[in-house]
């Protein structure tokens, strides 16, 4: 080792302080160390410095390896502690041991302090390695949630554009067709040609509708009027739709929920029910919206043939990997899961906090 090894020892003996420290250098530990014997000045010895480990007799006048111990946690610190004492006892040995303690060595064998310091600071340096393995995890994972659901205002500003277009440019253009076939229906006199005009109107009529699902989907405006009327419309009108009878049921009439917030709910729940048409097979879907204890549930069940377990871990499942990042873009959770000729189930779980939850 090149750096000082900065060791403060609670010890009450001046000789035995001065012994444990010429062995640690003799076992070639380049130790730069501090006695203290009273539990106070421990305290402020560690608030002031910067140690590496912590040596502790057991028993002394005023403190014990015990009460040492408790100061080492009480200021937050990770250090390798290690019990010297003159006093043999397994009891006491295993105790601090449980206690948290590295090791339990005693005076007459300080031949094993060296070995038990480098084991305890290796264990230490672990522990920092991963807690800032950790750290870092947890940065980069708020960071893809960030990144996650900007990604996703974007898309929605985009979609919005895109209905935006929709509307001003081929619903103007299909109304304004209608209008011209229309004006030529009423004054056109043969059979055959007043046919094929009916037949374009129908066209038109069934363009213009498709285009107004699309701009729906696209941008539901319906939102504008709460997440519970906009998931009876998408409900109600997916049922019209497939034939698929659906239940849709709200612990809630109304309450307030952030624009950002109520868009995911109604994605997962309309990509749940496009899976319903594309997979499950069913002929009923239940659709539960619960609103309590500063969270927001979501959940959508179907008596389909029920999703197996390899087809959800699929990297082609775009739609699931879709939700489960919109909802973790939030801060929330989506679980999947199916019961093969069962039905699958899709639940959705969102914070709110209280305020928001409030009724209006």
């Amino acid at each position: 080792m090149t750096d000082p090894l900065r060791v403060l020892v609670v010890e009450d003996s001046e000789i035995d302080y001065q012994v444990l420290v010429a062995t640690l250098r003799r076992d070639g530990f380049p130790v730069e160390a501090s006695r203290v014997e009273t539990a106070g000045a421990m305290r402020e010895t560690l608030r002031v410095g910067h140690w590496d480990a912590v040596i502790s007799d057991h028993h002394m006048p005023m403190f014990d390896s015990f009460g040492a111990h408790a100061v080492l946690r009480e200021s937050g610190l990770d250090l390798p502690f290690i019990v010297v004492s003159g006093e043999p006892g397994e009891g006491v040995a295993v105790d601090m041991v449980l206690a948290g303690a590295d090791d339990y060595i005693v005076k007459g064998s300080l031949k094993r302090l060296a070995p038990a310091l480098k084991r305890a600071l290796e264990a230490a340096d672990t522990r920092r390695r991963k807690r800032e393995a950790e750290s870092e995890l947890r940065h980069s994972e708020e960071r893809l949630r960030e990144l996650t659901l900007h990604m996703v205002q974007v898309k929605e500003y985009e979609w919005a554009a895109t209905a935006r277009e929709i509307h001003d440019e081929i619903g103007g253009s299909l109304t304004a067709l209608k209008f011209d076939l229309a004006w030529i229906r009423a004054r056109v006199e043969d059979p055959e040609v007043s046919r094929r005009v009916d037949d374009a109107l129908a066209m038109a009529e069934s363009a213009l509708g498709a285009s107004q699902r699309i701009m729906l989907n696209l941008r539901p405006g319906i939102l504008e009027e709460g997440l519970v009327p906009a998931l009876e419309w998408l409900t109600r009108s997916f049922g019209e739709r497939t034939g698929v009878r659906v239940h849709f049921e709200s612990n809630r009439d109304r309450f307030a929920c952030p624009p950002d917030t109520c868009m995911t709910v109604y994605r997962v729940c309309q990509e749940s029910l496009t899976n319903v048409t594309r997979h499950a097979k069913a002929t009923q879907v239940d659709v539960q919206l619960f609103l309590g204890g500063g969270e927001l549930t979501l959940e959508v069940s179907d008596n389909g043939r029920g999703a197996k377990a390899e087809d959800l871990r699929k990297p082609s499942s775009f739609g699931v990997i879709g939700m489960r990042e919109r909802a973790r873009g939030h801060g929330g959770t989506l679980e999947v899961s199916g019961v093969e000729g069962l039905g699958t189930t899709v639940m959705l779980a969102l914070p709110l906090p209280e305020p928001a939850a409030a009724a209006p």
